[in-house]
């Protein structure tokens, strides 16, 4: 049983392993949605985003974001 500070805010190994294992889950859900993203649309989002198309990166920005708020929401 963990004693001190870690304690106090609920630190332990179970926990700290669910956060590392939710964040590798939604970065993996995020690669997805804009690899879904990406073949949808008839746009090279990758060549766009290294021209500097601040569009397309408002638009891919909408996406990841869009994604972390659903994956969020179901973690809680």
């Amino acid at each position: 049983m963990p004693t001190g500070e870690a304690a106090a805010h609920g630190l332990s190994a179970t926990t700290i392993g669910a956060s590392i294992l939710y964040a590798l889950l939604g970065v993996i859900l995020m690669l997805i949605a804009y690899r879904i993203f990406d073949w949808l649309h008839h746009v090279d989002f990758d060549q766009e985003l290294k021209n500097g198309n601040m569009a397309a990166g408002v638009a891919v920005a909408g996406v990841l974001i869009g994604v972390a708020i659903i994956v969020a929401a179901a973690i809680v």
